[in-house]
């Protein structure tokens, strides 16, 4: 499942804070077996679409 959204404030080395197309604000873990393609780092306010296996071990709201 593709999730689309923004880069929020609050994100980190290994945390993401996603604010989707919706209006809704996920916090995304990032552990370093996680492959991304951002070369240049990830900026608060930059688009940005996030590919998430459907099985989900941990859900916390924010």
């Amino acid at each position: 499942m593709v999730i689309n959204g923004k880069v929020g404030d609050g994100s980190a080395m290994h945390t993401l804070v996603l604010v989707t197309d919706s209006g809704e604000t996920l916090q995304v873990s990032i552990d370093d077996a996680t492959k991304i393609n951002c070369p240049n780092g990830l900026f608060i306010g930059e688009k940005v679409s996030v590919d998430v296996p459907l099985v989900a071990t941990s859900i916390t709201s924010v």
